[in-house]
């Protein structure tokens, strides 16, 4: 890595007090602005597009496959997409259980072609698995995705943001393993080794919630 959290005493980083530091080519530099924070994804902003993605599937849920662009309204409290192809085709949350791939005349009911059981705020956050309905029940769709344009996707749960302040870290080069220690003498020494192997050229970087049909 190019950023280091000398700290094994916490669950996850941003429980951290510890400083964090930043290789800069030569050495671990201590980077006093830095800070890892926990961001709750319900409070993030949906994303402008997301994308059904998946093998072909036949009749009325394979139609549902395709790009979806955040509308200008809501439905049952969470915001709702249409089909970008397709004007008369949703994605939206029934307002209980699911999100449902579904018809504009259906819009918001416990009605689809395509379901995701599952309350997130928008669809692309779950790791849950989505079915379809496919001759009279729902059947499951392992390889069936949804994919939101940020980049990275957004985890399911709670994201962790990494921030500094200007001036930002010098261009890094390819660094030593990361080091561990508990106390200065060890890191003294630790330093020393990283700077011999910088000057010999470095040591590598690093079910069945909804009616099925229409």
């Amino acid at each position: 890595g190019w950023l280091q959290l000398l700290d094994s005493n916490v669950s996850t980083p941003d429980l951290s007090k510890t400083q964090w530091e930043a290789w800069d080519g030569s050495n671990w530099v201590r980077q006093d602005a830095c800070t890892c924070v926990s961001v709750d994804t319900a409070q993030l902003p949906p994303p402008p597009l997301i994308e059904l993605a998946g093998p072909p599937i036949a009749g009325n849920a394979g139609a549902c496959l395709g790009s979806y662009r955040l509308a200008d309204r809501d439905v049952n409290g969470r915001p709702a997409f249409q089909k970008t192809d397709r004007e008369d085709r949703w994605l939206a949350f029934n307002g209980d259980n699911a999100w449902n791939a579904q018809s504009a005349a259906s819009l918001g009911e416990k009605k689809g072609w395509i379901q995701l059981l599952d309350s997130v705020p928008t669809p692309d956050q779950s790791s849950i698995g989505w079915e379809a309905w496919i001759e009279s029940k729902w059947q499951a769709q392992p390889r069936l995705q949804c994919i939101a344009t940020h980049d990275p996707p957004l985890p399911c749960s709670e994201l962790l943001v990494v921030s500094t302040k200007p001036p930002p870290v010098a261009k890094v080069q390819e660094m030593p393993p990361l080091i561990k220690r508990s106390d200065s003498e060890l890191l003294e020494d630790a330093n020393k080794d990283a700077a011999k192997d910088a000057a010999k050229g470095g040591a590598g970087g690093a079910g069945g919630g909804n009616g099925g049909g229409e």
